[in-house]
């Protein structure tokens, strides 16, 4: 059942390069439910395909130099745009500029209400040597999370990071998930024999992303065991040559495939040849490939710097957690694969029965949930 309630999103970017990729379908449901809803962004121009809803790059951003250093920031007149929509609720994410300008034109609002995402505990800033303990940051985070009137989590870990840490009153808050992201793949014929275990990463090419580690790990098994194993590289970015020439010095040209960047509609194909799906990562807020990979249906090697890893993996039943430092760790992991193949059927069947917690549907209908809980008290079409 539709409301009337007008909506509008405030976010910095959704999607990737006007794309809105793993986005898409949940804000399609978004907008069947909540059809008088205005999306403005910062960075992100695109369409809702079968809608006639647009994503607008509509925010200006203000730009400053400080020393060398050139600093992008939305506008302030974001405020102005919310003054023209007249939204009953507003949607933002995490704790940003564009958040604050919304709760302070919600204190000025009696009749308005703010739904606030929060992806996750970010812990992995301190990856980035960005430190929690910051007064500061933590005071402009605690005033929007107080003003907004519900907040939307993914997980636990996260309720315990806003109540514990910026006091945010529990009753606020709402854990179940609303981002994920989840890929089609062809029916798998189970009578097929792999000569070789196909393990897949997806991701940028980047020194956080920790695909050194990986490469070091596969070269530490035995020419025996490299023969029979298979990984396939998905993505770009800087360190593509890097990798390129660890590849080469060790002799993995038969092992290591390097695909570049793929269209998001056909990463499908990849994930249903893959066996193992590996995020040696050294840092990610919540790496959304890992719920693709759940959606396939494949084993996980996954990483204790990834934030999604305790949603995504239970660690010996589905795949396993590691430090991806840990090279040894990490090569052992794959070698049990090797050793013992009948691990990827039965930890794929788990990742299936884990999936089921994050599919797209589940996703968008928490999200719906969540606004239709912020605006229960407003009443509509004065």
């Amino acid at each position: 059942m539709t409301t009337p309630a007008r909506v509008t999103w405030l976010f910095d970017s959704i999607g990737y390069n006007n794309k809105l990729l793993y986005m898409e379908p949940i804000l399609k449901a978004f907008v069947s439910q909540f059809p008088n809803t205005t999306i403005f962004t910062c960075e992100t121009a695109a369409q809702i395909s079968g809608t006639d809803y647009e994503v607008k790059k509509a925010l200006p951003k203000l730009t400053f130099k400080i020393g060398h250093r050139t600093f992008s920031l939305p506008s302030p007149s974001a405020i102005f745009k919310l003054a023209h929509t007249r939204p009953d609720l507003i949607v933002i994410n995490e704790f940003g500029l564009l958040s604050f300008y919304a709760v302070l034109y919600r204190l000025f609002k009696r009749d308005v209400r703010v739904l606030l995402l929060v992806e996750n505990d970010p812990l992995y800033l301190k990856y980035y040597g960005v430190s929690r303990n910051n007064s500061v940051y933590d005071l402009f985070r605690r005033f929007i999370g107080r003003v907004a009137d519900k907040v939307l989590c993914n997980n636990e870990k996260t309720v315990e990071y806003l109540t514990n840490h910026l006091g945010i009153p529990a009753s606020k808050i709402k854990s179940a998930c609303y981002l994920t992201s989840s890929v089609g793949v062809p029916v798998k014929n189970c009578s097929d024999k792999k000569e070789r275990l196909s393990l897949l990463f997806v991701g940028q090419l980047i020194p956080r992303k920790g695909l050194k580690h990986l490469l070091n790990a596969i070269n530490s098994l035995s020419q025996e065991q490299r023969t029979r194993l298979q990984l396939d590289i998905l993505g770009d970015g800087p360190d593509r040559k890097l990798l390129s020439d660890m590849i080469e010095q060790y002799g993995l040209n038969e092992v290591v495939r390097l695909h570049g960047s793929q269209p998001y509609e056909s990463i499908g194909d990849f994930y249903g040849k893959a066996d193992v799906f590996v995020l040696p990562t050294l840092g990610d807020y919540r790496a959304l490939v890992g719920f693709e990979a759940l959606s396939a249906g494949l084993s996980i090697v996954g990483s204790v710097f990834d934030g999604a890893s305790s949603e995504i993996i239970e660690d010996g039943v589905n795949g396993f957690i590691v430090d991806p430092r840990d090279e040894v760790s990490l090569a052992n992991k794959i070698q049990a694969f090797l050793d013992h193949p009948e691990l990827v059927e039965k930890f794929g069947k788990e990742s299936e029965r884990i999936a089921k917690k994050y599919t797209v549907n589940v996703a968008a209908s928490n999200l719906i949930e969540a606004a239709k809980e912020c605006i229960a008290d407003l009443k509509f079409g004065k």
